[in-house]
């Protein structure tokens, strides 16, 4: 019973291992996106010319604050895009199932659940907040937060198509 999966490009499946699944779930986004610097350099253009201005006027602690300004805009927005150095690794073993969160390339949280009794569900609307989670009794976590409706749909499919096989084992 083979089943094709055209999973997102944001999917890395090692099955070199008998028995054993490594999936690696990653943002195709790199770090500081162009439409985003080119955002924060409109803003800082216009932000100069208003702050020019008056400080020509006299008022010159106006620049100070427009440095600040400047300064908390890009930290937010650096902030806010989505990093690489964010990612999720799900290992399947035939006794375990092991879920690693990775931010800023340190390790956020290990979730350990027995195979045989694990479950994966997508949560949510189709156009609202979805979550795709791994859950065993009252205990969940949720992976590949960044993936959209479909990949999550295909993902969803593949893990429980996985875990079945290797429940009949």
């Amino acid at each position: 019973m083979k089943e094709n999966f055209n999973l997102s490009p944001n999917c890395n499946i090692d099955t070199s291992v008998p028995n054993k699944i490594s999936i690696r779930l990653q943002p195709q986004v790199t770090l500081f996106r162009t439409e985003t610097k080119v955002v924060l350099l409109l803003l800082v253009l216009f932000s100069w010319i208003i702050g020019g201005s008056f400080f020509l006027l006299g008022a010159w602690p106006v620049l100070i604050f427009l440095a600040v300004d400047i300064l908390l805009i890009y930290y937010f927005l650096k902030k806010g895009s989505s990093n690489v150095a964010d990612w999720d690794e799900i290992d399947i073993h035939s006794q375990e199932l092991i879920v690693r969160q990775v931010r800023n390339s340190r390790c956020f949280n290990v979730f350990n659940i027995p195979t045989y009794w694990s479950k994966v569900e997508l949560t949510g609307q189709r156009y609202g907040r979805s979550k795709l989670i791994v859950s065993f009794r009252d205990n969940y976590s949720e992976i590949a937060s960044f993936l959209d409706w479909k990949s999550k749909v295909k993902l969803e499919r593949y893990l429980n198509f996985e875990l079945h096989k290797l429940r009949a084992k």
